[in-house]
């Protein structure tokens, strides 16, 4: 099972952490098989970027919290409707699809300011007039409503006390900040210290990019950084607190890093990279200005998508294949393989118990080489969740006095079987 359920509301206290679904891409699964995968592992959280109804459908019922996307082409005639309008729409086009309840914020525009300044006029409007329709719902403490920015929108952010929001845009980004003020919602940023790494190797290096510095920290008056991920939400704190608004949340409504076809980019880092993010989630961790508060992040991307513009490795953020395997180990456990051939040979009544050729701790695309490798007669994975260790619990004692793996393997009971580690 993906780790995402440590961080994603099942335990207490931890910051939530939650994945995109985006769909720049003709190659993806149907709607109602990706939900099932994102149910299957634990994930509570996802960003939409659009309204497709389908998607949306697939989605009611299950739980799961969406941030829904407003795309950026749909603005001016948010902006220009009336009221009666506004609600009109979101009623039609969200809430005849999924319930009100499922639904936690709705991000009006992405990464427009700067990346598609033609729309920037429409923005703050568009917002209010959402408002007043979702007021009219009685749902404005329940939904939120804010607009994706790009990390860039700062400058001087080195250290993060000395950041500012662009001068060019800042009287576009002012109005958006009184309304977060205002009506108690979270700035959201779309963070990526990868672009940061490779724009800037000089003075970034890829340790503090991936949360693994240890004795490179940056110095910022009495706090220190030793990760550009706290130093980049920390100058968006800064950076609200000079034109006078203190006390906004940061919400990372995008993060992650690329697997392939980049410097630096590989699974191993994405791995590291997307692991540390989720883990400091799950424990509810703050950052240096703010270390009472944790980070609500979404983590880019479900798959790759293969119609995505620019870069090539742009491509490739997927945390899962197109098979529904994840291509990376959020957290970085060691996955064990262990052969059960001899054991079904000599024992007719183990098969029976429907246990499988092979158990696999962490269903990683790496576990399913291995499987293939030594040649078992079943290429499956099998995720170690909860409810899965507690079915196999039932069904075999073998298991059952092994219940404490990964930390220790009893080997009185494995002994005469292969075991495979392959480190993460």
């Amino acid at each position: 099972m993906c780790d995402f359920c440590q961080a994603s509301g099942l335990f207490k206290g931890a910051a939530p952490v939650g994945i995109c679904y985006g769909r720049v891409a003709n190659n993806l699964p149907q709607p109602s098989s990706v939900v099932n995968l994102i149910k299957s592992n634990g994930i509570k959280y996802v960003r939409l970027f659009d309204i497709d109804p389908t998607t949306l459908k697939s989605f009611s019922g299950t739980g799961i919290n969406l941030t829904i996307g407003v795309p950026n082409e749909l603005l001016p005639f948010l902006a220009n409707a009336n009221e009666a309008t506004a609600l009109s729409w979101l009623q039609s086009n969200v809430f005849a699809h999924i319930p009100a309840n499922q639904v936690r914020y709705i991000a009006v525009g992405n990464e427009v300011f700067l990346k598609d300044p033609f729309y920037t006029p429409y923005v703050v409007t568009a917002i209010l007039n959402l408002y007043q329709a979702l007021k009219t719902l009685n749902l404005t403490n329940s939904i939120k409503l804010s607009s994706p920015q790009a990390a860039s929108v700062v400058t001087n952010s080195y250290p993060p006390s000395s950041a500012t929001f662009d001068p060019y845009i800042e009287s576009a980004i002012i109005p958006l900040v009184q309304y977060l003020y205002d009506s108690r919602s979270p700035f959201m940023v779309n963070v990526y210290p990868y672009f940061s790494y490779i724009n800037n190797k000089n003075h970034v290096s890829l340790d503090y990019a991936l949360f693994k510095s240890k004795n490179n920290t940056v110095r910022d008056g009495a706090l220190s950084y030793s990760n550009l991920f706290d130093a980049s939400v920390d100058a968006f704190v800064s950076a609200m607190e000079k034109v006078g608004f203190e006390g906004v949340p940061v919400v990372v409504t995008e993060t992650g890093w690329p697997t392939k076809a980049g410097e630096a980019a590989s699974e191993e880092n994405a791995s590291v990279y997307n692991g540390n993010v989720v883990r400091r989630a799950a424990d509810d961790a703050g950052t240096p200005r703010r270390p009472e508060t944790g980070v609500e992040a979404y983590l880019f991307d479900l798959f790759d998508e293969n119609k995505k513009g620019g870069e090539e490795y742009e491509k490739h953020f997927g945390i899962f294949g197109l098979d529904g395997i994840p291509v990376i180990d959020l957290l970085g456990k060691s996955i064990l393989l262990f052969l059960y051939n001899e054991i079904k040979a000599k024992d007719d009544a183990f098969e029976r118990r429907d246990t499988p050729a092979v158990i696999a701790l962490g269903s990683t695309r790496k576990a399913k080489a291995l499987i293939l490798l030594y040649g078992a007669e079943s290429a499956d994975a099998y995720p170690f969740s909860d409810e899965r260790l507690l079915k196999i619990e039932t069904q075999t004692e073998e298991i059952k006095m092994a219940m404490d793996w990964p930390k220790k393997v009893k080997r009185d009971v494995h002994v005469n079987y292969d075991e495979v580690r392959c480190s993460m």
